[in-house]
């Protein structure tokens, strides 16, 4: 190509420009992994693809609910106020469970979703997101339901993680972690032997409420069990 400049002539090679090719593509920033320092990874599920014979799926029988695994996320599609989770079984000296969320077309806050552990004495945790009231719940045997924290967005992750002296449920989107609610460790004696994550009905079980709510879904992305 030929381009003039007042009385001049510049000659631009066509192929050296061509060569240049498209502009790179920037890939987007991957989300930040915070993992809990001295930790094992004991568990860690990425949901590409169905889950295996470890977990077990406990499913409301409502018409339209269901979760499924597969493509790198959990999806549940349940009603509001309906039961749709997964569990399994946990080895010996879990330290802390967690698991990354996005519940922005769930209106579920008693049965928002969320993570649990239980133990083999009846105890249980549990920390939840409740969409419509923009913050965290937390239910356990140790104590009456807590709501507290500031859900500003998703994803959000909610941690229970387990210390000699306490037991603490925590969450965090965009910012900081927040602390939900702390319990003292004798609340929780020993090792917890299941782990259970989705749509459930608080540490009271895995019933529907008379009234179903609202039709949404959720989509978990993480699940990790750290150990010692």
């Amino acid at each position: 190509s030929v381009f003039k400049d007042g009385g001049d002539s510049i000659v631009i090679d066509d192929l050296a420009i061509d060569e240049l090719g498209p502009a790179p593509v920037v890939p987007e920033p991957a989300p930040v992994e915070v993992k809990l320092p001295g930790r094992a990874v004991l568990i860690e599920e990425r949901c590409e693809k169905p889950l295996g014979p470890e977990w077990r799926a406990i499913v409301s029988p409502r018409s339209g609910t269901s979760i499924s695994a597969g493509g790198g996320e959990l999806t549940v599609n349940a009603a509001a106020n309906v039961t749709a989770c997964v569990e399994r079984d946990l080895p010996g000296e879990v330290t802390a469970v967690e698991c990354r969320l996005d519940a922005e077309e769930d209106t579920g806050q008693t049965w928002g979703p969320g993570v649990a552990l239980l133990w083999s004495g009846g105890q249980a945790l549990r920390i939840n997101t409740r969409g419509p009231d923009g913050c965290f719940g937390v239910d356990s045997t140790a104590g009456a339901q807590a709501r507290a924290g500031n859900l500003d967005g998703y994803p959000a992750t909610l941690r229970i993680r387990l210390e000699s002296d306490k037991v603490v449920a925590e969450a965090a989107t965009a910012g900081d972690w927040q602390e939900i609610a702390s319990f003292q460790r004798d609340k929780f004696p020993g090792d917890p032997r299941r782990l259970r994550v989705g749509k459930m009905h608080g540490v009271e079980g895995t019933d529907d409420h008379g009234d179903p709510g609202q039709a949404g879904v959720s989509t978990i992305t993480m699940v990790r069990v750290n150990g010692r």
